[in-house]
C-alpha cells in the first residue's frame, strides 16, 4: 500500500516539474527573443518578412491584450501586474490541483509562462514589448504581439479543448 502511494507522489512530482519546465521556458525563450529585437529593430521601423503578410515591428504595448487601456495614463501599468499576479496566482493553485489533467495543465503552464513573461516586461520597460506584426496588404492588420502572447493563446485553447471533448465534470 505504501509503495503505490509512493509511486503516485513520484509521478505527482515528476509531473509537475515537467509542466514548470514548460513556464520556465516559456519565460527563457519569450526574454531572448524580445532581447534580440530590442538589440536589433528600431522603434515602429517594419522589416518585412513575407511582403504584404508579415513583418517585424518594434512596439511596447502599456495596455492590455488588444492594447486595451494602452492610453490610460500609467495606473495601468500597476493594475495590470497586479491583476497577472492574482490571475496567476490562482492558475497555479488550479495546476497543483489537477496535475493529473495532462492537457489542461500542459495548457495552464502555457499561460503561466506568457503572463509572467510579460510582467518581467511590465516591470522592467513598464510596458509589454511586441514585435510580431501580421497583416493583409494595407487592408487588414492583427495587432501586434509576441512569443508570450503566443504560448497564452494556446494555452487557453488547450484548457479550453480540455474543458469540451475530456473533462467529464
Amino acid at each position: 500500500m505504501q509503495s503505490k502511494s509512493k509511486n503516485q507522489k513520484s509521478k505527482r512530482k515528476c509531473k509537475l516539474f515537467l509542466f514548470l519546465l514548460i513556464i520556465i521556458c516559456v519565460v527563457i525563450v519569450d526574454f531572448f527573443s524580445k532581447r534580440f529585437v530590442l538589440q536589433n529593430l528600431q522603434f515602429n521601423e517594419p522589416i518585412v518578412f513575407i511582403e504584404n503578410f508579415w513583418q517585424w515591428r518594434l512596439v511596447f504595448n502599456p495596455g492590455a491584450a488588444f492594447s486595451l487601456l494602452a492610453d490610460a495614463g500609467g495606473w495601468q501599468k500597476y493594475f495590470f501586474m497586479a491583476t497577472t499576479l492574482l490571475i496567476s496566482g490562482y492558475l497555479f493553485y488550479l495546476l497543483l490541483k489537477e496535475l493529473h489533467k495532462t492537457w489542461q495543465s500542459v495548457g495552464f503552464s502555457l499561460i503561466l509562462g506568457g503572463a509572467i513573461a510579460n510582467l518581467i516586461d511590465r516591470f522592467l520597460y513598464g510596458a509589454v514589448v511586441d514585435f510580431i506584426d501580421w497583416h493583409y496588404y494595407d487592408k487588414f492588420y492583427y495587432p501586434t504581439f509576441n512569443l508570450a502572447d503566443s504560448a497564452v493563446c494556446l494555452g487557453v485553447f488547450l484548457v479550453m479543448m480540455n474543458i469540451i471533448f475530456f473533462d467529464k465534470n
